[in-house]
């Protein structure tokens, strides 16, 4: 993630909310496991205890805290964004992202749970140290690092990765079945828990919702080398930008590096000659330029790699 040059402002401005023991309740729902520790529903941010002071990750103007629901011990993640700190350049605005991301928090509270997408805890709002509002993500605390952090660390085998796509496409298909588009699939945005068992999708600062099949959705949004052409060519589309997101997530898996865009032949694979023949079909048939002929989410979950062991 790109580091936000005020951060630190922000976790001033979360840390005098958070102490003045005040807030509004805008969408809250226990979930999973915390709906399963029979708690009341959070209603202020202050019934969470937080450590303002070590941030565990940043965004483009976000800042996201560790932290520990009072009564139930339950362990969260606090992501917590404000429209006063400035954007970096070529990133989303602050306000549309804090706009996207509540909600599909919103829609997504009202749905089912899936263990491949980042469990919702509840989102809050309140003022900073000088009046501002920040808004407050809360979500469970997944402290196994992410798909970046395994591709940084070299190869992955094929039947790792095998394994991890399989989930997240899972995640992806419950996502759209749901009417959201996460328009911003990529390693960085898959976290586990623990191990590489359970990974799980996050973060919707650039979600929208959608109905059906329908291709309506306009915005470059998305970050280079995982964004679907059509994202690029300035035409309307939908769900399936994710399903191409998806292939260049394979393909960074498989061979370290998303496939390299050229100008003439379009989308070029580079894989390792180790891999196999139905992983090369499947990469292929997610990196198909038009969307009317890439697989669903759900499609994709039936292609043969996926159903190897």
């Amino acid at each position: 993630m790109a580091v936000c040059p005020q951060s630190t402002g922000l976790a001033a401005c979360a840390s005098v909310w958070a102490s003045r023991g005040l807030g509004g309740l805008l969408a809250s729902s226990g979930r999973q496991r915390f709906a399963a520790l029979n708690q009341p529903r959070p209603r202020f941010l202050s019934e969470f205890e937080v450590d303002f002071e070590s941030p565990v990750g940043r965004g483009a103007c976000s800042v996201v805290f560790a932290g520990k629901h009072r009564s139930s011990n339950f362990d969260v993640a606090v992501k917590a964004m404000s429209t006063a700190l400035p954007t970096e350049t070529g990133a989303l605005p602050v306000a549309s992202g804090i706009c996207n991301e509540s909600t599909a928090f919103d829609h997504l509270l009202e749905g089912p749970p899936h263990p491949n997408v980042v469990e919702l805890v509840g989102r809050f709002e309140g003022l900073g140290s000088e009046d501002e509002q920040v808004h407050y993500f809360v979500t469970e605390l997944l402290a196994g690092g992410s798909l970046e952090d395994c591709l940084q660390a070299g190869g992955m085998e094929e039947a790792t990765a095998r394994r991890i796509i399989r989930s997240v496409c899972q995640g992806l298909a419950s996502l759209h079945d749901q009417g959201v588009v996460h328009r911003d699939l990529k390693p960085g945005n898959v976290l586990f828990s623990k191990g590489e068992e359970d990974p799980k999708l996050i973060d919707f600062s650039h979600a929208a919702l959608i109905s059906g099949d329908e291709e309506t959705l306009t915005g470059e949004l998305g970050t280079r080398g995982y964004v679907a052409p059509e994202v690029l060519s300035e035409r309307p589309y939908g769900k399936k930008c994710d399903v191409f997101s998806l292939g260049c997530t394979v393909h960074a898996l498989l061979s370290g590096r998303p496939p390299r865009r050229h100008l003439r032949v379009g989308f070029v694979q580079q894989l390792p000659s180790s891999v196999s023949p139905s992983a090369r079909r499947f990469v292929e048939a997610l990196l198909t330029v038009d969307p009317r002929s890439r697989p669903s989410a759900r499609e994709a979950l039936a292609e043969r790699w996926l159903q190897e062991e």
